[in-house]
């Protein structure tokens, strides 16, 4: 029996104040109820770089998906990739010049709140494949409402387009059959995003074309697990033989045995191997 199992519905114990305060424990590393899940995000789009009116607490992520994880009861966030600087916006009105827009250089040459790049959980309509490595989207027009579609942010279909945000071909050249990624550096070479989702409203795009709405895949700590999900990782710790209050965390492999766990409604386990 496995110690999640043995814990039963109450499940392994993962508050760090109390995990830290058992000092039989010391010395030995034993298992917490935190699992690290693979998942995808939601779909964000990138709206521009804006200018800041308050400076906010700036978190360090690695990725975008994992900003919006951080920032996931706001629909606005920001996010420097260059300086893995990720800012949540909860009252946008407050917290943005969305009539000052800026140039995207600018979000690479100014710090902090100057400019940041503005993303905004997308919520609209659009054509699910089904597959879930189709991490892209792409849209047309039907009228002045975009049709969008999930893609493959590889693909390399012919009838697909990149355009920039003024509307304009992402290369003077060929500028379709290209891969989200590519048709997007093109376009940040003319200082400039992809065309944005609602271009519909005041132009009309009859080829499907790339938009600046994504998501990723991401890798999180749950604490308290998911029954829905295997963990890639499990979460182990031990006390440090220095100062007991000091809980040092590690990633083991989930099938590792470990000798102790510590479950939440009693004080702790030991597990017989």
């Amino acid at each position: 029996m496995n110690a999640t199992s043995k814990c039963g519905a109450d499940g392994l114990e993962h508050d760090a104040t109390i995990l830290s305060k058992l000092s039989v424990l010391r010395q030995k590393q034993f298992w917490i109820g935190i699992g690290i899940y693979q998942k995808v995000t939601s779909w964000m789009e990138v709206l521009g770089c804006y200018q800041l009116q308050e400076q906010r607490d700036i978190f360090l992520e690695s990725s975008t998906g994992l900003c919006l994880w951080k920032c996931n009861n706001t629909k606005y966030f920001s996010y420097k990739k260059h300086l893995q600087e990720c800012m949540c916006l909860k009252h946008v009105k407050e917290d943005i010049y969305f009539r000052s827009k800026l140039s995207l250089d600018k979000c690479k040459k100014y710090n902090k709140s100057e400019a940041v790049l503005v993303h905004k959980v997308f919520n609209g309509d659009y054509q699910r494949s089904g597959n879930d490595d189709e991490m892209c989207m792409t849209f047309m027009c039907r009228g002045n409402q975009p049709q969008l579609y999930e893609t493959h942010c590889m693909t390399t279909n012919i009838s697909i387009q990149g355009l920039c945000e003024d509307g304009n071909p992402s290369l003077d050249a060929r500028y379709w059959g290209l891969p989200y990624s590519t048709q997007l550096e093109n376009c940040k070479k003319r200082n400039m995003l992809l065309l944005r989702s609602n271009a519909c409203t005041n132009r009309t795009v009859w080829e499907r074309i790339w938009t600046n709405i994504f998501r990723e895949n991401i890798e999180v700590e749950i604490p308290g697990g998911d029954n829905n999900r295997i963990p890639v990782r499990c979460l182990s710790a031990n006390i440090s033989v220095t100062e007991i209050k000091d809980l040092q965390i590690s990633q083991e492999n989930c099938t590792s045995k470990l000798n102790w766990f510590v479950c939440k409604k009693i004080n702790y386990y030991f597990l017989l191997s």
